[in-house]
Formats: structure tokens, C-alpha cells, sequence
């Protein structure tokens, strides 16, 4: 089952463009993390629609080439980083690099 409390997640992507916007999605508090809730810029970030990715784990962000060693080395450092910003570059849905922080 899914929890019904929710957690949010915002993010600053910049393509390659150098273009920035401000999106946001809801996901479950527990893991897989269900999304219940994205914005039409966080949809239009990462190229799905609304009925592709609610009740779906955020996990659908993890395309080709993802490494889940190299997350949860990230995250382990994220932890223990006196300063607490990381860069994370990702692959959209149709193939385009996105970074953010």
C-alpha cells in the first residue's frame, strides 16, 4: 500500500539552455515513493503527462544509464557535507540533459 502522507520535492532544473523554472511533485513518504501530485511544469521538465507518472514510483526518473551505486554514493556524501548543495544531471523522457540542484 501507499502512506497518505506526502512529501515534496522541488527542484531548479537548467537545460542545457541555461533556461531555469521552478517544478514540483508530491510523492508518498515511504519507499517506492509513489507520485500524487506534479505540477504542469514538473510534467513538462521531465516529459511525462499527468496520467503517466501519478500513482507511478518516482523511480520512473531513473532512465537509461541510471547507477544506483553512484545515488546512494551521492547521498552519502550529501550527508556528510558540511554544505548542502549537489548537482544532479538527469535525462528527460525524450532523451534531453537536465541538470539541477
Amino acid at each position: 500500500g501507499t502512506s497518505s502522507s506526502a512529501s515534496i520535492s522541488e527542484l531548479t532544473p537548467r537545460e542545457d539552455t541555461g533556461m531555469s523554472l521552478m517544478c514540483t511533485v508530491f510523492t508518498t513518504d515511504q519507499h517506492p515513493f509513489y507520485i500524487v501530485a506534479a505540477d504542469d511544469a514538473w510534467l513538462d521538465t521531465w516529459g511525462f503527462e499527468s496520467s503517466e507518472a501519478i500513482g507511478k514510483p518516482i523511480s520512473i526518473l531513473n532512465g537509461k544509464g541510471f547507477d544506483p551505486a553512484a545515488g546512494k554514493e551521492l547521498f552519502a556524501r550529501f550527508l556528510q557535507a558540511s554544505t548542502k548543495l549537489t548537482r544532479c544531471i538527469n535525462v528527460t523522457k525524450d532523451g534531453r540533459r537536465l541538470s539541477h540542484d
